[in-house]
């Protein structure tokens, strides 16, 4: 009984896996095409003079994120994860241009 339990228990964890790779590989596919709209944006501020950083863009950016979030992230959360978003695309914007 005990090693049918685990078994089990297993092949759940194992169904849960794949389902988090799955999401994963789409979450790449997504920052991949973030990071290079964001790029093409970085582009057109370049030749108009601007400058990359657009520090009320991004408070309006967090703004909305965590207004839209249904959890069960928390705002510091999501605060975190598009701060080190935003920073990596900046960072990359500088170096293209």
């Amino acid at each position: 009984m005990g090693k049918l339990k685990i078994t089990k228990s297993r092949t759940g964890i194992e169904e849960h896996r794949r389902t988090i790779d799955r999401l994963n590989r789409a979450l790449l596919t997504l920052l991949n095409r973030r990071v290079k709209a964001a790029c093409r944006i970085g582009a057109i501020k370049k030749q108009q003079g601007l400058p990359i950083s657009d520090l009320s863009r991004e408070k309006a950016i967090m703004a909305a994120l965590c207004a839209d979030n249904p959890g069960p992230l928390d705002t510091i959360a999501i605060h975190a994860i598009f701060r080190t978003i935003i920073r990596h695309t900046k960072r990359l914007e500088r170096k293209l241009s």
